[in-house]
């Protein structure tokens, strides 16, 4: 808003004029306040001073010119009392005398003089004096106040009995809350111990399937081990077989070393008949070696027997100890796939207690918001209360005034 001072010394008097495209709400109050005598214009030695009305605690007439009182001091007024009480506040400024106007609301005692009339006593202890002529103006504005403060006492008393109602009623809520969220409280830590309790027992398990996939392990290495002893007792056996098939092909050549020998005694013998006394002896030395020849005959075939009954028992053991070999086998593909089952469980363990740890962690979060609640609706039900007394308090003191019944 633009404000524009014009300075006219042949003016005998002093206006305002508003300038506005359009008459608002803003204007109309602006022009109400100008008017209502809002602010008035003080003079004290020369020097201009702007009175809000709500300072001003009486103007009087005094030697020809009217004075304004105020906690500051007092000034001169250009204005009249008559344009005074038109500009003031009828319900705020009252005349009491042909000379005098006060503020009611500057009032702090009325009294009656020893000449009968109504002292009354302003702030700061300024002391006037009511005309009889104007008793009924002061009366009349003084029915006007009792009656604003019997309504707004009224209201006061209504708007206490609605917070005191209010405030019992959120002190019944947050009682409620309080006590719901101590159960919750209780429930949340009853749940967090059992998680607790059941993330003890996967981390044990998780604990006992490590050592067990372990132990698989190590059964799976001995195992293997073993299979590789076995490898190399089979290979031992099949040397043991290819030896004796060896020792089986010398003593066929033996046993037909024998039987070779064994004719050529024979012929020696013939021919050492033939030859009659002298050869008498080749004839016993050749009985000789064909009996030795015989013996020889004789051993190979108990060996031939003796070998080839050993090389069926290598042979037997050699497929047993095949089968052997494979079921070792077997066993120990099935300890590797339990090894390796038991370390997905050992796995699976560990993810599942750090899930029950990210849970018993959630839980002690929602447990410390629980509480905080739990300690918020206790200390809102104590306000509450609090609220509710005071309430009850502003009754019984509203109570002490007399309402008049409308």
């Amino acid at each position: 808003m633009k404000v524009e001072l014009r300075i006219d010394p042949g003016c005998d008097g002093m206006s305002v004029v508003i300038n506005a495209p359009a008459l608002t709400d803003e204007v109309k109050a602006l022009a109400a306040r100008l008017e209502g005598g809002g602010v008035l214009v003080g003079w004290q030695g020369g020097r201009a001073v702007p009175l809000a009305a709500e300072d001003i605690l009486r103007c009087y007439g005094e030697e020809k010119g009217v004075k304004c009182q105020t906690p500051g001091g007092v000034y001169d007024l250009k204005e009249r009392l008559y344009e005074l009480e038109g500009r003031l506040d009828r319900h705020t400024f009252v005349r009491i005398s042909h000379s005098e106007i006060i503020s009611l609301r500057k009032i702090t005692a009325l009294g009656l003089s020893l000449t009968g009339t109504i002292r009354v006593t302003l702030e700061g202890g300024a002391v006037s004096y009511v005309s009889r002529r104007y008793v009924r103006k002061i009366k009349e504005a003084l029915e006007h106040i009792s009656g604003s403060l019997n309504g707004i006492i009224g209201q006061i008393n209504r708007a206490s009995d609605q917070v005191a109602s209010g405030a019992e009623q959120v002190a019944t809520g947050a009682q409620s809350l309080s006590q719901g969220t101590s159960e919750q409280a209780g429930s949340i830590e009853g749940l967090a111990a059992f998680v607790g309790d059941i993330s003890g027992q996967i981390r044990g398990n998780a604990s006992n399937a490590e050592q067990a996939s372990e132990k698989a392990r190590r059964v799976g290495d001995q195992m293997y081990a073993s299979n590789r002893q076995m490898q190399r007792m089979i290979a031992a056996m099949d040397e043991i077989s290819s030896s004796s098939r060896e020792i089986g092909n010398i003593i066929e050549t033996i046993e037909s070393i024998a039987l070779q020998t064994n004719i050529l005694a024979l012929n020696a013998s013939v021919e050492a008949a033939r030859a009659g006394v002298a050869g008498k002896g080749f004839t016993v030395i050749a009985n000789e070696v064909r009996n030795l020849a015989g013996d020889t005959a004789d051993a190979s075939k108990n060996t031939s027997a003796l070998i080839e009954s050993s090389m069926k028992a290598v042979k037997n053991g050699a497929a047993i100890a095949s089968e052997t070999a494979a079921a070792m086998m077997e066993a120990v593909n099935g300890a590797v796939e339990a090894a390796e089952t038991v370390d997905l469980i050992s796995k699976a363990s560990l993810k599942q207690a750090e899930v029950t740890s990210q849970i018993t962690m959630g839980i002690d979060q929602i447990t410390a918001v629980i509480q905080s609640n739990s300690a918020t609706a206790e200390e809102c039900a104590a306000a509450s209360e609090e609220l509710s007394d005071q309430a009850n308090l502003l009754n019984g003191l509203v109570e002490q005034f007399r309402l008049k019944k409308r």
